[in-house]
């Protein structure tokens, strides 16, 4: 049975140094890109994170980012731009209030 035995810290450093860092960047702007978007349904903050059961892609070296809305659940995936989980419908409030005329004041 082979045993994995990761590199010493300082022999990982030493073999990448000056090689220029290209995945840094674009995690940052696909992180940045969904914190940027609000939630479709009630407008909250959306927030990355990486869906486990669907995390690569072929052809891509960084792993997927699914985003997730932080007040009602919603779930998006940004690379096809479909809804993967509705989250918690009572969650999100009418933006327009019911007004009753014959309610008292």
């Amino acid at each position: 049975m082979a045993v994995f035995r990761p590199l010493p810290v300082g022999l990982a450093r030493k073999l990448i140094e000056g090689i220029q860092d290209e995945l840094t960047p674009l995690a940052e702007s696909r992180a940045g890109m969904i914190k940027s978007r609000p939630c479709p349904r009630c407008k909250n903050a959306m927030h990355p994170f990486l869906n486990s059961q669907h995390a690569f892609s072929p052809n891509d070296p960084l792993p997927r980012l699914h985003a997730r809305c932080t007040e009602c659940g919603l779930e998006w995936d940004p690379v096809s731009n479909l809804i993967l989980n509705t989250g918690d419908p009572s969650k999100v409030t009418d933006p327009v209030p019911i007004i009753r005329p014959r309610d008292p004041a």
